[in-house]
């Protein structure tokens, strides 16, 4: 699965860096995984970590998410 690029959210760590985007058509923005939940990946908003966000409510759920290679 892994090699396909098939990702377990629900084991990923939070803060975890991700790529993101909403459309195939959009490039892929850097940010850091907040949580998995109906079925959708959220990620902190510009860039923050569970360390730097002012509050817990600041996330987005995206509809495209893949693992960052760093």
């Amino acid at each position: 699965a892994e090699e396909l690029g098939i990702v377990d959210w629900s084991e990923v760590a939070v803060d975890t860096p991700v790529l993101v985007r909403q459309s195939v058509e959009e490039e892929w923005e850097k940010r850091h995984f907040a949580y998995f939940k109906n079925g959708k990946v959220y990620a902190w908003l510009d860039g923050a970590t569970s360390w730097t966000v002012e509050k817990s409510e600041y996330v987005f759920s995206w509809q495209d998410a893949k693992l960052a290679e760093v």
